[in-house]
């Protein structure tokens, strides 16, 4: 599986969440488009599942950990910018459902694009960790972790995309 896959798993997945709160909202009201979006959420959450176990059967490297920086904080401000302002909107009309998807659209442009992918709320409830960690003799990227990482860690590591790392699980 190539990086454009991971990255539109990953932005379809960081929407479940809002996918639980769209159906719980909508479920009596627009019961069809409530069900369609959480299978959406459902689809890219299982997919995700689905690549990180992939991911876990792929030749690591071994890696040394120079220096750590949490980045746990930025899920949180992702969150807050993107997910919250989506649960006011009304699917009232067709105007709003449109101007809704548009949003949704222009947004996982950016997410798949940019280096945001693991900026992820679903990979956060399953117990991962964001760090930026500088490797020795590798610069600095992104990892996705369960466990605390600190300075002088020697990590097995699985390259799933631009500059991120995922540690394999022991």
């Amino acid at each position: 599986m190539g990086s454009v896959v991971l990255r539109l798993l990953m932005f379809v997945s960081a929407y479940f969440p809002l996918a639980l709160i769209f159906f719980a909202l909508y479920f009596n009201t627009h019961r069809k488009i409530a069900v369609s979006i959480l299978l959406v959420g459902i689809i890219g959450l299982a997919g995700l599942r689905q690549y990180l176990i992939t991911a876990q059967t792929l030749a690591p490297l071994r890696v040394k950990v120079e220096s750590v920086q949490h980045r746990e904080v930025e899920v949180i401000r992702n969150i807050l910018a993107y997910l919250l302002p989506f649960v006011s909107i009304a699917f009232n009309d067709l105007l709003r459902a449109a101007a809704l998807c548009l949003f949704v659209l222009v947004v996982g442009i950016l997410y798949v694009r940019s280096n945001l992918i693991h900026m992820n709320p679903a990979l956060s409830l399953a117990g991962f960790r964001v760090y930026d960690v500088k490797i020795e003799g590798a610069g600095t990227h992104t990892l996705l972790s369960r466990s605390r990482i600190g300075r002088g860690d020697s990590l097995l590591v699985i390259k799933i995309g631009d500059n991120l790392f995922l540690e394999k699980q022991k």
